[in-house]
Order: structure tokens, then sequence, then C-alpha cells
């Protein structure tokens, strides 16, 4: 009786693990189902009621319309008054002003654009890996995350940068899975734009890498030049352009930034233990003399937590459960599905960077935990699948059932909490606070 029982609850989680990891002939690499178009909609609408009620312009996006209106009416010389690099954020600014004709709606229209067109390739990232149902209810958390809504509204370039990253590694997930170096190039391609908007995409590139060199497979070094053709391709046009055309552009492009904070890391935590230990001679009023000599000792685990505390404010507690619960799935399944060894690669060393940041200097954003939110946020769906098979479970009901209780959970627990966070932002953001900046955008458009 026993054995039957276990061969049976065997049967069922082998019959599950099929269905969930779809073979390749059956997976729709291309296409949206309607609730997943429904779910896009909804986000539009989420993304648009947070700027119809925030009439203020973030401080990074009057640098980004001042550099576009530079690259508009052709005062190169000045781009770099603003800003001490040039990302490519200007030039879709620069095109959205040719359509809209007012600069600050060109940018937020970027804004919008970009983090809109994100959801299309995480859900094709999700379809890899599940059905249609575990999918949509993926990419709803996605779309609800406060955070990530509260991010959209600023003009900044992380959507344009969310989104380039995300095709990035969705192309590379279908090398894994169709052996095609055609998909490959347009990985290494599409990172390294997106390590053109935000330097820290380098690190998807990076670890692409290390994964084809160590990954099992044939062929390691014709798949390692398909990625990098396109860094040895714009690495050559550019070297060309600065020896024999223009060779005051540097600044187009800040090399130096990594080497320097490598270097600065190692310096500054040095310096903050010193000071720790000087506070520990000259202690403030009611400290225990033996606070500022454990604090000095255990600075690492201080900003390990910092780390940690900084992922689950932005996942909001509930779907950080569910992607621990997920990620419980990691060892059963990484085994047999090399995908999931590439994005392990690749959340593992963006959290060590997190780690790094915050022993830098100590600052820590939700636009930061992007970087190791990208490549993770795929075990979300794993949460949900094994959630969902426990309270299959639990209340005798269907599949379709759990995963309708799932979905009003979803809207239960996070829409009250996304009103609500709009509200207090719409308080802590005054007018004042941005008045040099609107002032400098208002006068420059004479």
């Amino acid at each position: 009786m026993a054995s039957s029982i276990i061969k049976n609850r065997n049967a069922r989680l082998s019959e599950h693990s099929k269905k969930i990891i779809l073979p390749a002939n059956k997976r729709h690499y291309w296409k949206l189902s309607l609730s997943a178009v429904l779910i896009i909609f909804t986000a539009l609408f989420f993304r648009l009621y947070c700027i119809a009620h925030t009439p203020v312009v973030n401080p990074d996006g009057v640098l980004y319309i001042q550099q576009a209106k530079t690259l508009f009416y052709g005062l190169h010389q000045e781009m770099f008054n603003y800003s001490s690099c040039f990302s490519c954020v200007p030039i879709f600014i620069a095109f959205a002003y040719k359509v809209l004709g007012d600069w600050v709606m060109a940018a937020r229209g970027i804004s919008i654009l970009f983090g809109t067109l994100t959801l299309i390739p995480l859900y094709w990232l999700l379809r890899c890996f599940f059905d249609e149902a575990i999918s949509s209810l993926s990419l709803l958390i996605f779309v609800l995350i406060s955070s990530f809504i509260t991010l959209r509204q600023d003009l900044i370039c992380g959507p344009i940068y969310w989104f380039l990253a995300l095709l990035g590694i969705y192309y590379f997930i279908l090398q894994i899975d169709k052996k095609s170096y055609l998909y490959l190039f347009f990985s290494g391609f599409l990172l390294l734009l997106g390590s053109w908007v935000r330097i820290e995409c380098c690190l998807y590139i990076l670890m692409s890498v290390i994964f084809l060199l160590f990954n099992k497979g044939e062929q390691k070094l014709l798949k390692l030049l398909f990625l990098l053709l396109p860094f040895i391709i714009i690495s050559g046009i550019i070297t060309g352009y600065l020896l024999f055309i223009n060779n005051n552009s540097m600044g187009l492009f800040d090399l130096t930034r990594i080497s320097n904070d490598l270097s600065s890391l190692i310096s500054n935590y040095r310096e903050l233990s010193t000071n720790l230990g000087l506070l520990a001679d000259h202690l403030p009023a009611g400290v225990s003399p033996f606070f500022f000599q454990k604090v000095q000792d255990l600075t690492w685990l201080i900003g390990l937590g910092t780390a940690l505390n900084m992922i689950q404010t932005t996942f909001y507690l509930p779907f950080f459960i569910t992607l621990m619960v997920g990620m419980q799935e990691l060892k059963r399944r990484q085994l047999k599905d090399s995908r999931l060894n590439y994005l392990s690669y690749l959340y593992v060393a963006a959290f060590f960077v997190l780690y790094a940041q915050i022993l830098y200097n100590w600052s820590m954003e939700p636009r930061f935990v992007v970087l190791f939110l990208l490549p993770v946020f795929i075990f979300i769906g794993f949460g949900i699948e094994k959630i969902s098979r426990g309270i299959q479970n639990k209340f005798r009901i269907r599949e379709k059932s759990s995963l309708l209780i799932i979905g009003a959970m979803i809207f239960l627990l996070v829409l009250p909490k996304v009103f609500k966070k709009q509200e207090i932002n719409n308080s802590s953001f005054s007018y004042t606070c941005f008045r040099p900046s609107l002032a400098a955008l208002y006068y420059s458009s004479y």
C-alpha cells in the first residue's frame, strides 16, 4: 500500500515536471498569450497612473534631457557639461522629441515604452520554463511589485537597461536550447548595448563567457567568438573613430570606472574599520564600551544583512518567500537543465556585486537590486508551482482553482500597498525639492 502511494506521488511529480519544463518543440518562444497581453496593459495603466500623480522630474532625468538637447541641436561640445559620460538614453529621448514635441514628455515616454516592453522578453523567458498559467502569474508579480512601479515613473535609464538585459539573457537561453550561434551573437550585442546604458550589465557578459568556458559542451571557442563578436566589431569601430576622426571623445565611454571602484572598495572598507576603532576609544554617551569593538569585527556581516534586507524589501516579503520556496527546486532541477546553471551564474555573481556595492559606500537602492532580480526572477515561477501543488494537496482541488486562488491573493496583497506607497511618494516629493533642476530645464528651453 505504501509503495503504491509513493509510486503515484513520484508519477505525479514527474508528470508535473514535464509540464513545467516544456520540450523544446512545444515551447512558444515568440508568442504572447491573451493573459500576458492583459497583464502588459495593466502594467501600462499603473505606469501612467504613477506619472500622472507625480508632477516632478527626477534630477537624473533633467541631465538626460539636457544631453538629448545638445545632441538634437548639434551642440556636441557641450554634451559633457552635464555629465562626464554619455549613454544611448539621450539618443532615444531626442528621437522621441521629434514625435512628441516636448522634452519632458519625450523622456517620460521613453521610460514608459521600455518599462512596458521589458515585460515581453520576461514573459518569453518564463515560457521557456513554465506553461502559460505559471508564466502569466509570475509576470503579474513582476508588474505589481510596488518598488518597480515607483521606479518606472522616474526618468532614469533603468527601463532601457532592463529591456536590453532581459532580451540578451533570453537569446542566450535560446542558444542553449537550439544551439544557434546567431542567438549568441544577438545576446552579446544586446548585453553590450545594456552595458552602455548601465555599466553593471557588463557582469552578465563576463558570466556568460565564464559559463561557456566551464559548461560541458563542444565548440566552446567558436561559441565564445560569436558571443564576443559584437564587442570585437564595435571596439574596432570605436578605436578607428578615436584614432583617425575624433580623439577627444573618450568621455563617451567611462573605461576607468570599474577599476577605480574595485580599488576603492578595499580602501573604503579598511577606512571604515579604522574609524570604528577610533569611535571605540571615544564613546558617545549611553553606548556600551563593547559595541563598536563588536561592530568593527562584524562589518562584513552587517553588509550581508543589508544586502538581503534590500532584496527582501524590493521583492516585497510575500514574493520574497515565494522566491525562496522556488529556489528549493534548484538542486533537483539544476543537474538536468543547464539553462538553470546559466541563470545561477548570473544571480550569484550579481549578489556579490550588490554586497561589494554596500561595502564600497553603504548605499543601496531598489534600482541596484535589478541586477540580481532579472536572472533570479525565474524562480518565482517555481515557487508558484510548488505553492499551487501544496494548495491542491491541502484542499483537494484542481490546478486551475489553486492558480486562481494564488492570483487573487497576489492582487489582494499588493494593490493596497501600491496605491498607499504612491500616496506616500506624492507627499514626500515636494515641488521645492526639485525647483533648481526644473528651473534649469525651463530656462534651457529658450
